[in-house]
């Protein structure tokens, strides 16, 4: 996926395979975008594969994609609404959630998907101060950082 331009906002989205190594025109996100976070999920009732998309600077709005209930055409719908503006950095939590972080707020939300919904919730942990453009991975309990040190 690809919604970001040199500063311009744009509807286009992108496939890439890693297989062949090429990338081929996604369907168009229904709102164009800039710097805009996206993750692939599944969902916990059907195990149907749901790309999110969305936020950004100026944004609270997700959008989903659902690739395998119809994967000859697949069409952009309206998904969960975030409460804050900005969250952009994502990372999986597992193949069923997406952990958000940054924006306005110090906030961290996970985002799960049931029967082709996608809901979120706020987390009890929360970042110290609040990110902008926010880019976010796990580190597993199993990485001893203290063995650095």
């Amino acid at each position: 996926m690809n919604g970001q331009g040199v500063y311009a906002t744009q509807k286009k989205t992108y496939f890439y395979s890693a297989d062949s190594g090429n990338w081929t025109n996604g369907p168009d996100l229904l709102k164009e975008r800039d710097a805009f976070a996206c993750g692939t999920i599944k969902d916990i009732d059907t195990g149907f594969r749901i790309v999110l998309a969305g936020a950004g600077f100026e944004s609270m709005n997700v959008e989903q994609l659902n690739l395998d209930q119809n994967p000859t055409d697949p069409t952009w719908t309206v998904g969960p609404g975030l409460p804050v503006k900005g969250a952009d950095g994502v990372v999986t939590k597992d193949a069923t959630s997406l952990i958000v972080v940054g924006g306005e707020n110090t906030n961290i939300y996970q985002i799960s998907c049931f029967s082709n919904k996608c809901h979120y919730k706020t987390l009890e942990q929360k970042l110290k101060s609040t990110r902008n453009a926010a880019v976010a991975l796990l580190i597993p309990d199993s990485f001893d950082m203290c063995w650095y040190l």
